[in-house]
């Protein structure tokens, strides 16, 4: 009654109690109460709710406008992805009920992503049957990164060249049916991105569609899609890629400085195979010269040589018991090391006749090694 008087609303104290500050956002007192339409202005509604849906309920929820802009940068890694797709199919007039792609079209990496995809629909649907979105969000965000720094990321010269071959119209069909899956299945957790995105990758090509995403059944996977051999094999390379930057940076080595070689060892001839078979990927992820398997570890770690001695710089980095999620039942061991010898860009790879010519160059072992358990 008292509330009532005073002309303020009971849900003005609700709000305010549910959303107080436990943790100290920049330049904001502890204790400082928000105003959910406070919040909604400086963040954002999607913002906001990918927020508490990432929350563990077991946990006490921290927030801050730091983590806030933290999940709208992830937020516009979505939207980024969308823009470019939607930027290059009105280029090139792409409309999904005329493309024509088949199986034998697509190549490794759009069989990787549509597995990546399928499996993310089974997870999702797991994790809202049992109510816990927070494992939903974790599933998403790794696949998000995965389809932007991976996929869309190495398939950009698909998108960019000029000729319309079937490789083109296969790499516009996987990247639309990967968005148009996603939304659907973030449609619950993130209603007015999702929507916004809807009405002009869905609406606007397909006439007959639902309305509204939000009038679309929830998306069921195709577990006939999902590879997991596929799926361990190119997340064994992305790894391989990872490592070698790691070991790039410990040795301060920039991407744009070639190197000659990169060894690695891997206990599973199958991952070996396809690493090599898919070497250009990491010669052109690292900028090295040349790629090559060890059977053995310690045959990558080898004695400095004499030839060159103006410089020597050994660096090791070991990355012990590192944890893929994705991966089971299986073991696989990676030693990293480009082990090159390195000179001026015009003498990368010098022959033995030639070291006596260089008179700038240097000798570096860089021995970063891994066990993943996998």
């Amino acid at each position: 009654m008292l509330r009532i008087l005073r002309c303020i609303h009971p849900s003005h104290y609700i709000y305010t109690h549910f959303f107080r500050c436990i943790v100290k956002p920049d330049g904001i007192p502890p204790g400082f109460m928000h105003i959910p339409a406070i919040l909604c202005l400086h963040q954002c509604v999607d913002v906001m709710r990918w927020m508490y849906a990432s929350q563990n309920p077991e946990h006490n929820l921290l927030f801050g406008y730091g983590h806030g802009n933290e999940v709208r940068k992830k937020l516009i890694q979505l939207w980024n992805s969308y823009s470019f797709f939607a930027t290059y199919a009105a280029v090139d007039g792409f409309n999904p009920a005329e493309s024509n792609v088949i199986q034998t079209d697509l190549n490794v990496m759009d069989q990787w992503i549509l597995s990546k995809l399928h499996a993310f629909i089974r997870d999702s649907r797991t994790a809202l049957d049992g109510f816990r979105s927070d494992q939903m969000m974790k599933k998403f965000e790794a696949f998000l990164e995965e389809l932007s720094n991976w996929y869309i990321r190495r398939s950009r010269r698909r998108f960019w060249k000029s000729e319309d071959d079937k490789d083109k119209q296969a790499a516009y069909r996987v990247l639309y049916e990967v968005l148009s899956s996603v939304i659907k299945v973030m449609a619950p957790i993130l209603p007015f991105v999702t929507e916004k995105i809807y009405q002009n990758l869905v609406c606007n090509l397909i006439k007959d569609a639902p309305e509204s995403i939000h009038l679309c059944d929830y998306p069921n996977a195709d577990e006939s899609k999902i590879n997991m051999a596929l799926i361990e094999k190119v997340d064994s390379l992305r790894r391989v890629v990872e490592l070698g930057r790691s070991a790039r940076n410990k040795a301060n080595l920039k991407i744009r400085q070639p190197l000659a070689e990169l060894g690695f060892t891997v206990k599973e001839d199958s991952v070996a195979d396809f690493i090599l078979d898919q070497q250009h990927v990491v010669m052109d992820e690292l900028n090295v010269k040349l790629i090559r398997r060890s059977d053995l570890e310690t045959d990558l770690i080898r004695s400095s040589t004499a030839k060159l001695a103006f410089f020597r710089m050994v660096c090791t980095c070991l990355i012990t018991s590192l944890t893929i999620p994705s991966f089971t039942n299986s073991s696989v061991n990676f030693v990293v090391k480009p082990t090159v010898t390195l000179s001026s860009p015009d003498a990368v790879n010098p022959s033995a006749d030639s070291l006596s010519m260089i008179k700038s160059s240097r000798t570096m072992d860089i021995s970063p090694s891994s066990n993943c358990i996998l």
